[in-house]
């Protein structure tokens, strides 16, 4: 049987040994992802150019119709000072190219890019269903055969999670002067994940398909406007170090969207523990989040110590990366501080190295752990 003594030995050296590894296993390894929304670049630098025509969608009349519409409707505030013409009033402006046209020509890119070049155009957007997997709407459901009602009674309803509808767009934005590709976005959306990105627009919305046109149309402004896009950003998410527990309220109240109040309680924690380096971190990605990118990089740069290990290496290339499309997606220059990583270069000076022919090397270059002769 142990004595007393030994006992109160024992129970000192592991309270002690616990308390030394506090801090490693506080830091190491508490990491979690929280959505967050981030500026994206338009794809096509549109330049000076201030008219835009959209160009009739190719593809299923129904489903192109119905897009062309949310078109006008998501037309995107980041464009407000510029004039985007419909497909119809680009069609309309040449009564004599509409009247010699057949539908399908009146669609044609070598006729709408003539018809936007005789009229000022600047640039021509051009869009083509690639594919469509929509469920019919009321309208094409009236010559379909009758319903028995007795098995329609009984029958199961289908639920949103059972109706797997998607499309798939190929837009090209076109400089109508030059006749130069801009840019090109091919996409694919579905319900699930049209629901994911932009869950506004179903919202007291009992029409799935409406819902995912409407998602359609703003994932098509994209070609030629800024968006925002919902990505996910590491937190450091800490135990047993000083202010873990307001931290890790911080990191809840971040993953429901409110980064005001998680830049509250990392503001509290950082106060009473500046050595606190996960507290610093995620203070830092809550000011990025506020579009304070300045000032993020200098909160980054606290969260050093003993107590930063475990935390995400790749923060600060983070915040730069979206410090720079930032200043893309509103056209601003370039910051007087710079950024934290240099510009991407392409080296203008390439040697060129003939390849050996190892037919031609001396005999001796074959006998191991001797020296190469080249």
């Amino acid at each position: 049987m142990w004595s007393k003594s030994r006992f109160t030995t024992h129970f000192w050296i592991l309270s002690l040994s616990i308390l030394a590894t506090c801090p490693l296993f506080g830091s190491l390894g508490c990491r979690t992802s929280v959505p967050i929304h981030t500026w994206k670049p338009a794809i096509s630098d549109l330049g000076n150019a201030y008219k835009i025509a959209i160009s009739p969608i190719a593809g299923d009349t129904r489903i192109a119709k119905a897009i062309e519409d949310q078109l006008l409707l998501q037309r995107p505030q980041a464009i407000g000072d510029m004039w985007v013409y419909s497909p119809a009033q680009l069609v309309n402006m040449d009564s004599y190219v509409q009247l010699a046209s057949t539908s399908a020509a009146a669609k044609s890119e070598l006729i709408t890019l003539d018809i936007a070049r005789n009229h000022g155009i600047d640039v021509l957007l051009q869009g083509e269903i690639l594919q469509a997997d929509i469920e019919p709407t009321e309208e094409n459901a009236i010559s379909e055969p009758p319903v028995n009602m007795n098995q329609a009674f009984f029958s199961q309803p289908a639920s949103d999670d059972e109706i797997k509808e998607s499309v798939v767009m190929c837009w090209k934005a076109v400089s109508v002067g030059s006749g130069e590709l801009l840019g090109i976005k091919i996409f694919r959306l579905n319900t699930e994940d049209a629901r994911r990105l932009y869950p506004e627009y179903f919202q007291g919305q009992t029409d799935a398909t409406q819902g995912l046109l409407t998602a359609v149309a703003a994932e098509s402004w994209q070609i030629v406007s800024p968006s925002v896009q919902s990505e996910e950003v590491r937190l450091a998410r800490p135990w047993l170090q000083p202010g873990a527990w307001l931290t890790r309220r911080g990191v809840k109240a971040a993953r429901q969207g409110q980064w005001q109040l998680a830049r509250t309680y990392w503001e509290r924690v950082v106060e009473k523990y500046p050595f606190s380096a996960p507290a610093q971190h995620n203070l830092a990605i809550a000011m990025a989040a506020e579009e304070d990118f300045e000032g993020a990089k200098r909160q980054l740069s606290k969260a050093r110590g003993f107590f930063a290990r475990g935390l995400p290496n790749e923060s600060l290339f983070w915040i730069d990366s979206h410090h720079r499309q930032y200043h893309q997606a509103h056209g601003l220059p370039r910051p007087a501080q710079g950024w934290a990583f240099p510009d991407p270069t392409t080296p203008e000076d390439i040697e060129h190295v003939e390849p050996l022919d190892l037919a031609k090397m001396p005999w001796w270059t074959a006998i191991p752990f001797t020296p190469q002769s080249f």
